[in-house]
């Protein structure tokens, strides 16, 4: 896997105090931060794009990784990890 992008997001749940919630909202961040339109621009196949996330929480056990599948990615690999 070669890197092409880089991007942080930033996500809470104030109330809630739900680190899943949380991190998926900062998922969501960065995806708007970024730009994906590299692909075209350099000629490549968005399709092939592969999805590694790092998630960093003060709690990684509270996070269900499993509840990221297929939410916010719309290509095969998708790769989350918890930061321990």
């Amino acid at each position: 896997m070669r890197r092409l992008i880089l991007e942080m997001g930033m996500g809470n749940d104030l109330y809630g105090m739900d680190y899943t919630k949380a991190s998926k909202r900062a998922v969501e961040d960065a995806f708007r931060h970024s730009t994906l339109s590299i692909f075209n621009s350099l000629n490549l196949d968005s399709s092939k794009m592969q999805v590694k996330v790092t998630v960093a929480v003060e709690e990684p056990e509270k996070v269900d990784c499993e509840d990221f599948e297929g939410v916010y990615f719309v290509h095969d690999e998708t790769l989350v990890h918890r930061n321990k």
